[in-house]
Formats: C-alpha cells, structure tokens, sequence
C-alpha cells in the first residue's frame, strides 16, 4: 500500500477514529501492530544468486565433473529477510480548538540513508558487483542486493533521503487529539552467505553476508487522544497550532514488522478434536511405515538421497561429543540442483532428562553445505536444524554435511540425553523417493566411523 493511499484512508477515517477515541474504556490495554505493505516479502526462501564469469562451464584438471568455474564464479544465498521501518524524525502538534488543524513542517536538516553490506568478500576482490554503485570508493555486493530485494517484491534504491525544507504533511488533526508523523526509511535487511567456486570446480565453505536494502521513504501518522499514548500539554491551556519536530536515530530505533518466519499462535483444541488429530497422526505413520516397506523392494531410483548420523565410538551418551548427518547417493545418477535448493531438517528431541530443557549444540557445515539454527521448541523439547547443500553428490558416494558439537548434557535438573530425526525438506525435480529419507531416527540410523550401528542416542 502506497504512502498516498494509506494517508487517503487516514484522511476519510478521521470522523470515525474522533468517535470512537472519545469512548469511555474500563481497565482497556494498549497494544500496537504493524505489518508490512509487501505481502510478496513471504516469497519463498532461500534465493540463489550466482553469478559467472563465462558462458560455460570449463573443464577442470582436478574435477571430471565441476559445477562452477574457479575463482570467476561466486554466489549469494539469502535464507532470511525482514522488513523494517527506520525513523528519522518526528513530528506532533496538540490540538485543543474546537475546528481540524494541519499537522505540518518543513525539514530544518537533511537525512539519508544507503545499501549496507557485511561480510562482504567484495570489499578486496571483485566477486559479485552486479551493479555500478560504489559506496566509500569500495565496490560491493550491491547489485546483488538490489537484483535480489526486486524478487522479493520490493522496489530497491541505492540511496534515500529526506532533504531539509522537504515539507511533512499536512494532516488533519481533529480537536482534543495529539497528531504524529514520523518519516523514515523502509528498508529490507537480509542475512545469508556468499560462497566462491574452489579449484576442482566446486562451492567453497559459506560465509555470513547480509545487507541493509533502502526500499522507499515513508511516513507514518498516528492520532492520540490520551497521555498514556502520547504526552499533551496542559489541556486547559490556550492551544497555538504550534509544530515540534524531534530527531531520531534510524539505526537505535529501527522498528522490525515483518520477517519470513511468522509466528503463529496455537489455538486450544478440544479433547474430541485432539483424539482426532492424533488418529491422524498414526494414520500417517502407518502409510509411512507401508511406504517405507515398498521402497525397500522398489528398484533402485535415479535420483535418491539416504540421510544417516555418524559419530565415533568414543562419544557417550549425554556427554560432549560430535555427531554428523551423513547423507548417502544411493540412486543411479548424480545428485545436483539449485532449483529449488535441495534441504534437510535436523530436529535433535529429548529421548531421556528433563523435559523443555535446552542443550548447548554448535552447528558446523562442511562440504559447502550450509547449515542454519531453527531455535528451540520448549513445549516439544526440541532444537532443529536446516541444511541446505551446496555441491552435487555423485552416485554411490557419501557426503557429511553438517556437523552438530553437543555440550555436556549435565543440568541441574538431571542429564539430558538427545536422540535426532532427519527428514528431507526440500528435493530437486524427479527425486521422488520419499520412503528413505522422512523422520529418520537416529536411534535406528546411526554409525560409527567403521559403519557399525550404534543405540542413537547423544
């Protein structure tokens, strides 16, 4: 929704809102939303953006088969983005006549703000440019930036800015009402990593990159009627329309509305709904069980990954140790895609120890996979995991993509003691061979070093 049109619907809601504001309320608590105005921001993550040297991949003395052309070829993958408004100014006026007064100024200074990179590699080579734009004489990832704000559906610019004498407003402030317009900044912020293409013609181990896109200025009114919302001057004293203007920091006060991860509230069931839920949920386990037991005698699949865990013997249950998801090529050709990016989800759950209590893992990727902490589900003592890979996996060979390092399980409410389940999220076009590769547990699916099984249990 456009600044104009949301000042529009302001503007023809002010008779309604000055009713409604003067309404008496009892023990009545305040509680501020904001959304975004891009829905497309929900866009399906991560975005892939690669960028090559050469028309064509060139063949590589040290890989038959190379994926990327070394030290030409470069990529940023974007696994998260939120949508921020970034104040840099207010301004309030107080009216107490009985008539509509303009709440309006012109700038006394000027404010501007432009596309941030960190973790950038292009601030000493030339990886990723993509774009003419140089801030502090560096050139930098911007044009990625920018060519990957746009698939989100946002307008990016390089740089914006509000310009002293620039005029806010006006806006109609009704009587007995505060008014405020704070302008600002709407800005994307994205996080991810930027990968190069090694000697044998492969991603290289991902790095933290992320930006600060520059979408659009932007200026937000509200209307208060109460000191609890807004301080007022004396309401017995003689009103002049006067406007106070009050500056801001964008970056101390950025406001977060909207990231990709929307939180979503369980609702309450009932006791009949609940039993039916969980007839479902056994419904389901059993075809997966059927499915499972077909897939062992199907024929051998063209395109299917087996995930499994592997650790060293010396790893004891509820102590420090390392496990690893090793992931298995066990169809007839190589395994290799972008789109969509190829993911598995790691959910480490409590097998034994006190319930809803977290454990201290460090995730590690390998193999230029990347590996991304879900953060800790307390009602269902669970931590999970996404794994995206990187490189191709060639028939019959065995990748460990990630690594989880796990703390003592020693509390002070007893020892934890975590087991895994595996489950492939996210597959290329004609990889239909799901019986494999759905809730592995690693009590059931896990190695030693020398590929005997081991209980599971961490």
């Amino acid at each position: 929704m456009s600044i104009r049109r949301r000042t529009a619907g302001l503007l023809a809601g002010l008779a309604v809102a000055g009713s409604a504001l003067f309404a008496p309320a009892a023990n009545a608590a305040t509680q501020t939303e904001s959304y975004p105005e891009t829905p497309a921001i929900n866009a399906k993550l991560p975005i892939i953006h690669t960028t090559h040297g050469s028309d064509h991949i060139k063949a590589n003395v040290l890989n038959p088969r190379p994926i990327c052309n070394p030290w030409e070829d470069h990529r940023t993958v974007v696994y998260k983005a939120t949508d921020k408004f970034m104040p840099a100014g207010t301004i309030s006026t107080t009216n107490q006549t009985k008539k509509d007064i303009p709440l309006q100024q012109n700038l006394s200074k000027s404010q501007s703000i432009s596309v941030s990179i960190n973790g950038d590699r292009t601030e000493t080579t030339s990886m990723n440019l993509g774009g003419g734009y140089e801030k502090d004489g560096a050139s930098s990832s911007v044009g990625i930036s920018h060519d990957i704000t746009t698939k989100l559906g946002a307008s990016a610019s390089y740089s914006l800015s509000w310009e002293a004498g620039q005029s806010i407003g006006p806006y109609d402030v009704p009587p007995n009402h505060t008014g405020e317009a704070t302008y600002g900044f709407r800005v994307l912020t994205m996080t991810g990593t930027q990968q190069y293409c090694k000697p044998n013609g492969t991603w290289s181990t991902p790095t933290f990159w992320s930006a600060l896109q520059p979408v659009k200025n932007e200026v937000r009114v509200k209307l208060y009627d109460d000191l609890a919302d807004s301080f007022a001057p004396n309401k017995d004293a003689q009103n002049t329309n006067e406007v106070v203007e009050e500056d801001k920091d964008p970056q101390a006060d950025a406001e977060v509305v909207k990231n990709n991860e929307v939180p979503v509230e369980e609702q309450p069931v009932s006791e009949a709904e609940g039993k039916k839920e969980e007839a479902a949920d056994k419904a389901k386990e059993e075809e997966l069980k059927e499915e499972n037991k077909e897939g062992e005698n199907k024929e051998q699949q063209k395109l299917d990954l087996k995930p499994y865990l592997t650790t060293s013997g010396a790893k004891r249950d509820g102590f420090a140790g390392t496990v690893a998801l090793a992931v298995e090529n066990v169809g007839t050709d190589r395994y290799y895609g972008e789109f969509p990016a190829t993911q598995f989800r790691i959910d480490v759950k409590t097998a034994e120890g006190p319930k809803g209590v977290d454990r201290l893992i460090t995730p590690r990727s390998s193999k230029g996979a990347h590996i991304r902490d879900l953060g800790f589900d307390e009602k269902t003592s669970t931590r999970s995991f996404e794994v995206t890979l990187s490189n191709p996996i060639n028939a019959g060979d065995v990748q460990k993509l990630a690594f989880l390092d796990f703390g003592d399980g020693k509390t002070k409410e007893g020892r934890l003691h975590n087991y895994i389940e595996v489950t492939q999220t996210s597959r290329i076009k004609g990889d239909e061979s799901s019986y494999n590769d759905q809730k592995v547990d690693s009590r059931k699916a896990t190695l030693n070093d020398f590929g005997k099984a081991l209980p599971g249990t961490f």
